[in-house]
């Protein structure tokens, strides 16, 4: 599969699981650990997609903190966002499985936050190299 469209196709599911989770965040059932997966998910994947756009072989991880620091090799200005990804990295596959694990609402509307100003961050880095 060509790069750019390796970047097309995880950018349209980084935006799906981001509405997914914002959706998910406004229902009245408590689905805490279900939107932060979700939100964990959307930074993944935008951040995949920022090294797919820059002709980079991502790695098949999970750890946010690991792809960010792939995307500050390519970029350095992504360490801005390296905090917003070491937070949401908590919210991995392991979260699904930890029952006494606990989100209050209020840390599930941060990790909304946090997810959609990485994906705008992204974002802003692929558009503004005219892709």
């Amino acid at each position: 599969m060509p790069i750019n469209e390796k970047y097309t196709i995880l950018m349209k599911k980084a935006v799906g699981d981001l509405e997914v989770a914002k959706l998910i965040s406004k229902s009245d059932i408590n689905l805490t650990e279900n939107v932060c997966f979700h939100c964990q998910q959307t930074v993944e994947k935008s951040l995949k997609a920022f090294l797919a756009f820059s002709q980079i072989r991502f790695r098949y991880i999970h750890n946010l903190e690991h792809l960010v620091n792939d995307c500050i090799t390519v970029d350095p200005s992504f360490r801005e966002i390296s905090v917003p990804c070491s937070i949401l990295n908590n919210y991995s596959m392991d979260i699904r499985y930890i029952d006494e694990y606990i989100i209050s609402v209020d840390e599930m509307l941060e990790t909304v936050e946090l997810a959609e100003e990485v994906f705008d961050f992204v974002k802003r880095k692929t558009v503004e190299s005219n892709f």
